[in-house]
């Protein structure tokens, strides 16, 4: 029920052909209008008059900066709830995400075709289904064979060198051509670990209990939601 103006992000500028091409018919009739810029960009039109709602995806740091301000100042902002922009925002920010896989009897097919949704950087797994280590094996195959795509994100070499310092017990998984991926066992006394969202080839592994489905969902989605 808005009219919009949709700033990309920088690193997904190339998407904007796309984007222009699928929403053609809201363009052309003034609904919608595509843009493209850093943070000066950013923050001009998130102060402009004209706008009156804001929608963000990125970092908690990012939403901060637009409510709160930065530094020292933004900081007692928040802490007093006096916001420099006032308008009613709305965030999709970064985040721990989980793929939870549900234990039954699944045929070859659907391991394979599941293991190519795994989209995530926690993978919740049944510690007694017996189809645990075909799966995990399906998985590697997948991300083994992937097409290559490099590291595109700001920051993603770093983040990614210091899950293996907080993972110290990780296995590669080769990806020709591409950034190879780290596994590891999810340590949930490590809160780098359950916390910081790495936008890199690194995923975390935790296997829950449970010899029936029901019982181990109610299991994994507590984890999910609370850790």
């Amino acid at each position: 029920g808005h009219v919009a103006v949709l700033k990309m992000n920088p690193v997904n500028d190339y998407l904007i052909e796309f984007l222009d091409a699928a929403l053609k018919p809201l363009i052309d009739r003034g609904f919608v209008r595509i843009v493209r810029g850093g943070t000066d960009v950013g923050q001009y039109l998130c102060n402009h008059p004209l706008v009156e709602t804001l929608h963000i995806t990125g970092a908690g740091a990012s939403h901060d900066a637009i409510v709160w301000g930065t530094g020292e100042k933004g900081a007692a902002n928040k802490a007093a709830n006096t916001p420099i922009n006032t308008r009613q925002i709305t965030s999709e920010l970064g985040a721990v995400c989980p793929t939870i896989v549900v234990p039954g009897p699944w045929s070859a097919a659907d391991i394979r075709f599941q293991a190519e949704q795994v989209a995530c950087q926690v993978l919740v797994l049944p510690k007694d289904w017996d189809q645990k280590s075909a799966f995990v094996q399906a998985l590697e195959n997948v991300i083994g064979n992937a097409l290559p795509r490099g590291l595109y994100y700001p920051g993603a070499p770093e983040r990614l060198a210091e899950f293996c310092t907080n993972n110290p017990t990780f296995k590669t998984v080769k990806r020709p051509g591409a950034q190879d991926l780290v596994m590891s066992t999810l340590d949930l006394g490590n809160a780098k670990a359950r916390t910081t969202e790495v936008f890199a080839p690194a995923l975390n592994v935790v296997e829950i209990g449970g010899q029936k489905a029901e019982a181990y969902l109610i299991a994994a989605i507590a984890l999910a939601n609370s850790q």
